[in-house]
């Protein structure tokens, strides 16, 4: 059986497995689409995961339509009903799976309901995946027993994009801003405004400045003067660069309003930061 299919067709009864056991691996395989295609599949015993890589698609759960784009985790509970469909070259991996500690570590993982959850469209999880099929479809025990560790790497990782750390904060709101802090940290002498960066990041100025804020304590605008202002102090420093060159490489036309914002960040002028040391 290939990995990627174009024909895609369930059977209710076949693999569908029920087991008392930790965990069990029913079947799993992915689906590549050369065209639009939907598909509705009857309630199962057993519970399914869908991982959404590639295009772009929609599923219907609890009567609501919902559109998946990739990185999206779509999560289903035994009895649940599963309407989906997939647009023309789109592509998702899904697996089968059974036992009585599913609930505990999907909740764990941040994943409670039958639903959609946000991820990353991420290489490493997809490789994963295809070790899965690659070891569940051979039949041996040892094979079997290696399907089903990469099922709990592959949770692992999702653990990490759903679920808050110490912090409050999760991986997926930090991948969120990566572009707009990468962007800071090389381009910091740039004078863009918020909206470029929230654009950076395919968010709305809002949810840029919440999640910004959230994640590193402090706004966007502080954030990068916190770099310029840093990188000043590196240059001070040396004492070989003026001031009124310091200020133009690290973002300010206006020395006298470089050294405002200088002695209010940091406590004392420019140049007296420069005599102390």
């Amino acid at each position: 059986m290939a990995l990627y299919s174009y024909a895609y067709s369930y059977s209710h009864d076949e693999c569908e497995f029920v087991t008392k056991k930790y965990f069990q691996i029913n079947n799993c395989g992915a689906l590549k689409t050369d065209k639009f295609m939907t598909s509705i599949r009857p309630p199962r015993n057993d519970y399914m995961l869908i991982y959404h890589y590639a295009g772009k698609g929609w599923t219907e759960i609890n009567g609501k339509q919902l559109n998946t784009y990739p990185g999206d985790v779509v999560y289903l509970k035994p009895g649940a009903p599963l309407h989906f469909a997939l647009e023309q070259n789109a592509m998702h991996f899904w697996i089968h799976f059974t036992g009585s500690a599913v609930d505990d570590m999907f909740k764990e993982c941040g994943i409670a309901e039958t639903g959609k959850y946000s991820t990353v469209a991420s290489n490493d999880l997809w490789e994963i995946l295809t070790d899965i099929y690659i070891h569940q479809s051979i039949p041996s025990t040892s094979m079997q027993l290696q399907a089903k560790s990469f099922f709990f790497q592959f949770l692992s990782l999702l653990a990490e994009f759903l679920t808050p750390d110490q912090t409050g904060n999760n991986v997926i709101r930090e991948k969120k801003i990566y572009p707009a802090l990468k962007e800071m940290q090389i381009n910091f002498d740039k004078n863009h405004k918020i909206e470029y960066y929230a654009n950076l990041c395919d968010i709305s100025l809002s949810s840029f400045q919440h999640i910004f804020t959230k994640i590193t304590g402090i706004t966007p605008q502080k954030y990068l003067t916190t770099i310029r202002m840093e990188t000043a102090k590196k240059m001070l420093s040396s004492g070989n660069i003026s001031i009124k060159d310091i200020a133009a490489r690290v973002g300010y036309e206006d020395q006298l309003y470089f050294s405002r914002i200088f002695k209010k960040t940091v406590g004392v002028s420019p140049s007296e930061y420069s005599k102390n040391k």
